[in-house]
């Protein structure tokens, strides 16, 4: 599978995996762009989350 078919569209909801990922990553001191990276996912929505 391409990376681009497992890029989700603009304005999708965080799945609850990805909910627990941000939390946990947060929480071990990542950034919202190295969390961008790590999940695919807008920045923008990480830190609004």
């Amino acid at each position: 599978m391409s990376k681009a078919s497992m890029t989700m569209t603009k304005g999708t909801e965080f799945t609850e995996i990805e909910k627990g990922e941000i939390i946990g990553l947060r929480t071990a001191g990542w950034t919202f762009a190295a969390i961008e990276k790590q999940l695919g996912r807008s920045s923008t929505g990480v830190s609004k989350f």
